[in-house]
């Protein structure tokens, strides 16, 4: 069979046209071999022999095979539904064109066999279709050219997608048994490779260029990584290398005892710096780069082209209407006619465009030689992109030296010059061309020269974190200087989606405070902060849709849990940001499941959530290696059902409650005993299973949003702290955070500490076993003995390492690392509080107590507690502000404004100094300041440590007898410095 003559599809012939009028060059070339070597150890497997790849045929393909070889298949191989019976038909057209046709050029070959693999992505039942085909078609034909193809076809499709479980150890004993020279030992590593990964794995895009001369000449892919400590360094590639392995070997070859997990890559394209999820394929960076810019530059190009062509037109036609208009008067005289070779020799140098770049439909799969000029690169061994071209070779390849540079050869000039590369020009021999024709060797160049732009750009790799795992610990100088180095480029640069505003600004003051960065030590306070404190950073993100409200379209996996997220764009410097709409901790989680190629399944205790993404099978390994890592070790149960009794001695619980495991001697088979909510008692195991601690984190921040939205609505002006009347205005400071009180107690509950150590404290749990739980309420009340562990239960070690540190006792008062520890950790900040009201209650020593309650009204006006601990310490000072009998009345008073401002408005950004830090413990927290009006009036004004901008500006407008806001609000105030030669102006919600 004449394999020239078999139709392709329609969508392949149009990508064949628009590629016809295009130059091709290879931009691979041969490099030294790697620094770093793939580091993978592949074994057959040891019952392989069991599973021939005949006993695959005869068992599952049945009479399919028995078709003849070399012929259009008249039936699928594999049992198929109509639609992809009909499409597996059309690939076995195209397998045997590809096979068959030795007058295929290499772009041509390149653009068809994509196609073919394309297919096997994009629709999941056609893969082992298609690698059945390819068995098909080179079974017994070991030596022949058309079964050598196949073979190449065969390494491209392993390279791409995986097949099924019941092919898998067939195909793989077929390729060991039949593969013929290096083609055995190329596909068997790919499969051996793929089969390592979670099934079904598939690339998002068809190989790249570098892929393909890689696969040809049976060599190794090398790129260029760089690091953020301005190294760079050679590494080998694979098709199936993920972004966290090449990671792992680089920092691996940099010295580090066990390779790191959580690392990835990321390539700086034009639009930024794209980044790589560590479960995904370095090789999709580098093809879906190569494709994203194609398109785009080609299109944009285009247009400029046709514009540019259009306009030349118009001018030609108006220059020869001009030219007719002047030659009209005149009547020539006769002239002979021309020879009839110039007129040939005229219309052959002005043929229609369409001719020139078109072929004839359907499009035959040969090109004209004179389209491709022949550049060879000789590569034996290792490829890798190359670096740079002659421009003199690329602009006579693609001119021949036949043609003048036409017009618009200023756009070409820009180009090239972008490019690096110098403007040569190339001498005419036969005069200027026709419009049409000018263009078509425009659209050449531009196109040209795109393809050698991707190239030099895929070196710009870069490794970089991207997530940390459970209970990871990074203690090694090299790993904090690179964490170091990324945070503070991050941070600098507006591009980074994953971090809000709000995030950046409080790390550039954490950096601003940090006067060295050389000491471990305080490259390990930024990378913690970093961590604890942004939400999306340390976040490997996944493109998703699906659940119930339709609003998702990314799904966020950390060690912390799972954020449903979506992408908002506004305008300004950082159009581009993640909002939350709903995140689980894992303790929430009780299974993950695969569903089907593309979607994913989550049993969690209140809700059953269904993803649809093209992702769906690393989503669901990394869920559950996260989820297994947290539960391994753990002493939590999860419970699948509720259990109620009357029996005393057994426990109650609903449905999805977590249980703390305690030891207790003499329990029977199948029995527990636990306790949740300060009750213990007996359970049965088979209606629990396994689960990851209780993260108080989760709980944070599943609030902090709500008080934000929470915060923005202005309400009536409060009372001063003496209960005198002050003028109502909307908008105040503290009117504003009095509604945020109101609006998380609006039920009238009763918040009582005792109840939020029983919900949250750790010995919350064990005290109902060790004293019957007779008296909840010493765990909020003074104590001598320093605390070993956290007050609240935190599931990761370094927060309850520092929550010790920071425990205020009798003989020392640690108000400086108190507030630095708050203003660098988030997630501490709730222990804190809790620490330092612990440390005020029942507290009979009077100089501690007082010394307590200061350092109380430093850290409510320095930093606010979250949304979930707020209610109850409102609460708290609310009482003690109405006990007239209270020895620390007017100070809680002062706690709770300091705790309004700062829910409000962050709290202070910057540490006190060590002066002002000791006149608040010395209960001096106000000054005079004196406020230059204008005409060198100056106003006396009365500034406490927390007061803010808007305050002085009100008390200011009440002296002159302004009460309209609009009014107030044109006033500000300004900052003098440096003797009035810097002037600063403060945002009213600015701390003074």
């Amino acid at each position: 069979q004449d394999v020239r003559t078999l139709e392709i599809p329609a969508e392949l012939s149009a990508r064949l046209r628009s590629a016809a009028g295009r130059q091709h060059v290879s931009g691979v070339t041969e490099v030294a071999p790697p620094q770093v070597k793939a580091q993978n150890t592949l074994i057959l497997p040891l019952d392989i022999d069991s599973y021939p790849f005949s006993r695959y045929a005869n068992a599952t393909l049945k009479d399919g095979w028995c078709q003849p070889q070399g012929y259009s298949l008249q039936r699928p191989l594999t049992s198929l539904e109509p639609e992809d019976a009909q499409t597996a038909l059309e690939i076995h057209k195209l397998i045997l064109r590809f096979a068959g046709d030795s007058d295929l050029s290499g772009w041509q070959e390149q653009m068809l066999g994509n196609y073919i693999v394309e297919q096997g992505q994009t629709r999941p039942p056609l893969r082992d279709e298609i690698l059945a085909q390819l068995a098909h078609t080179t079974w017994g034909r070991e030596s022949e050219e058309v079964a050598l193809r196949g073979w190449l076809l065969l390494a491209y499709c392993l390279s791409t997608f995986t097949p099924s479980p019941a092919l898998d150890k067939p195909l793989l004993k077929y390729v060991s048994d039949n593969g013929p020279g290096e083609y055995r030992s190329l596909c068997q590593h790919k499969l051996l490779t793929s089969l390592k990964l979670p099934s079904p794995a598939s690339r998002l895009h068809p190989p790249s260029q570098l892929e393909w001369t890689t696969n040809q000449r049976r060599g190794n892919m090398v790129m260029d990584i760089h690091t953020f400590n301005e190294e760079k360094m050679t590494a080998e590639v694979e098709s199936w290398t993920t972004g966290e392995q090449l990671a792992s070997w680089l920092l691996h070859f940099r010295g580090l005892p066990e390779a790191p997990r959580g690392w990835s890559v990321s390539l700086l394209a034009d639009e930024g710096w794209s980044d790589l999820a560590g479960c995904d394929f370095v090789l999709d960076l580098l093809a879906g780069a190569e494709t994203d810019a194609t398109l785009e530059i080609a299109q944009q190009m285009t247009m400029q082209a046709m514009t540019m062509s259009q306009q030349q037109t118009q001018q030609h036609q108006r220059q020869q209407q001009r030219r007719q208009a002047n030659l009209r008067p005149v009547t020539p005289p006769l002239a002979p006619s021309p020879p009839a070779q110039t007129q040939t020799h005229h219309s052959a140098l002005s043929p229609p465009a369409q001719t020139q770049t078109l072929p004839r439909a359907p499009p035959p799969l040969t090109t004209p030689s004179q389209r491709k000029p022949q550049i060879q690169h000789h590569i034996p061994e290792v490829c890798t992109t190359e670096e740079g071209c002659d421009a003199s070779v690329f602009v006579s390849a693609v001119w021949g030296g036949e043609c003048s540079l036409p017009a618009p050869q200023v756009l070409c000039q820009r180009l090239l010059l972008l490019l690096g590369y110098a403007w040569q020009t190339v001498p005419t021999q036969r005069g200027e061309l026709e419009l049409q024709a000018r263009t078509s060797v425009l659209f050449c160049i531009v196109l040209q020269c795109v393809c050698i732009l991707l190239y030099v750009n895929h070196n710009n790799f870069l490794v970089c974190v991207q997530v940390f795992y459970p209970r990871e610990k990074f203690n090694h100088p090299y790993i904090l200087n690179l964490l170091c180095e990324q945070i503070m480029r991050d941070t600098y640069c507006d591009t980074c989606v994953r971090i809000s505003r709000e995030e950046r600004r409080k790390m550039k003051d954490l950096l601003g405070d940090v006067s060295l960065l050389q000491d471990d030590t305080m490259k390990k306070r930024i990378v913690m902060a970093a961590r604890d404190n942004w939400e999306n950073y340390f976040t490997r993100l996944f493109p998703v849709k699906g659940d119930t409200s339709g609003d998702t379209q990314v799904l966020g996996v950390s060690h912390r849990g799972l954020r449903l997220l979506k992408v908002a764009r506004a305008s300004g410097i950082n159009p581009k940001h993640l909002i939350l709409l709903r995140s689980y901790s894992y303790a929430e989680l009780l299974s993950v499941k695969l569903r089907s190629a593309d979607m994913v399944e989550f049993s969690l205790k209140e809700e059953q959530l269904q993803l649809q993404s093209n992702r769906a099978a690393q989503i669901t390994a990394v869920v559950r290696l996260f989820h297994q890592e947290l539960v391994e070790g753990s002493d939590h149960v999860i419970a699948l059902k509720s259990f109620e009794t009357v029996d005393k001695s057994l426990l109650n619980f609903r449905k999805g409650g977590i249980i703390k495991l305690l030891p207790i001697d003499g329990l029977k088979p199948g029995w527990c005993f636990g306790s949740i909510g300060g009750r213990s008692g007996l359970f049965p195991t088979d209606i629990t299973q396994p689960s990851a601690p209780p993260d108080y984190h989760h709980v944070h921040l599943d609030r902090r949003d709500e008080r934000r939205k929470s915060m923005r609505a202005p309400t009536p002006r409060p009372t001063s702290h003496n209960g005198s009347a002050q003028p109502s205005r909307d908008g105040s400071v503290l009117g504003s955070a009095r509604s945020v009180q109101g609006s998380e107690m609006n039920d009238v509950q009763t918040f009582l500490m005792t109840e939020f150590a029983m919900k949250y404290f750790r010995d919350a749990d064990t005290r109902d076993l060790l004293d019957g739980g007779r008296n909840f309420s010493e765990m909020v009340q003074y104590t001598e003995v320093p605390v070993r562990e956290s007050l609240i239960l935190y599931s990761d070690p370094d927060l309850n390492n520092l929550a010790v540190q920071a425990f205020m006792s009798d003989n020392i008062c640690p108000s400086c690392l108190c507030v630095q520890l708050g203003k660098e950790k988030e997630f501490l900040r709730d222990e804190i509080y809790c620490q330092v009201i612990k440390q005020t209650t029942n507290n009979t020593h009077r100089q501690s107590c007082t010394r307590g309650w200061r350092l109380l009204n430093l850290v409510t006006g320095f930093f606010p507690c979250s949304g979930t601990l707020n209610p109850y310490v409102t609460q708290l000072l609310q009482n003690i502000s109405q006990d007239p009998s209270h020895p620390y009345q007017e100070l809680s008073q002062y706690c709770k404004e300091n705790l309004f401002r700062s829910l409000i408005h962050g709290g202070r950004r910057h540490v006190p100094s060590q002066v002002e830090m000791e006149a608040i413990l010395a209960g001096r927290s106000s000054r005079r300041f004196p406020i230059k009006l204008p005409g060198g009036v100056d106003f006396p004004c009365k500034i406490r440590s927390f007061s803010v901008a808007q305050e002085v500006v009100e008390e200011l407008c009440t002296e002159m007898g302004i009460q309209d806001l609009s009014e107030v609000n044109e006033f500000s105030i300004h900052a003098s410095r440096d003797q009035g030669r810097r002037t600063n102006r403060h945002h009213i919600a600015n701390m003074l």
